[in-house]
């Protein structure tokens, strides 16, 4: 099925809530045919990391990816992080999709890169 207006969703704010910082490295990158938001900052209210503009045509798929640099501090993890893909159907029906990932850092940082992909199925 066709889908229109993709957004994928991921606040690290809350992620990363117990960590001493983090940091967005740039902006996201996108493949596919999707297009980035950069002014995706990973803090609400900039969660969004698409445009939302995007459509996504039967058996194709898209990346996104943000690239993010962790101090946690005295906190190893874990960390979950849990992206939400959104987009409406030909129909007009919004479909959904969840992506999540965990890590865990020893006490001298890393960095942590978060991959969602949203496919259109036939």
């Amino acid at each position: 099925m066709r889908l229109s207006e993709l957004q994928i969703t991921d606040d690290l704010g809350a992620t990363y809530a117990p960590a001493w910082t983090f940091t967005v490295d740039g902006p996201p990158t996108a493949s596919g045919g999707l297009t980035a938001n950069p002014a995706y900052t990973g803090i609400a209210p900039n969660t969004q990391l698409l445009s939302g503009t995007d459509i996504l045509a039967p058996v194709d798929s898209g990346t996104v990816a943000v690239q993010v640099t962790v101090n946690p501090g005295s906190f190893e993890g874990p960390y979950v992080n849990q992206g939400l893909a959104q987009a409406n159907s030909v129909g007009g029906s919004q479909v959904d999709d969840t992506a999540t990932s965990s890590v865990t850092f020893d006490l001298s940082g890393g960095v942590n890169a978060v991959f969602v992909t949203l496919d259109a199925e036939t």
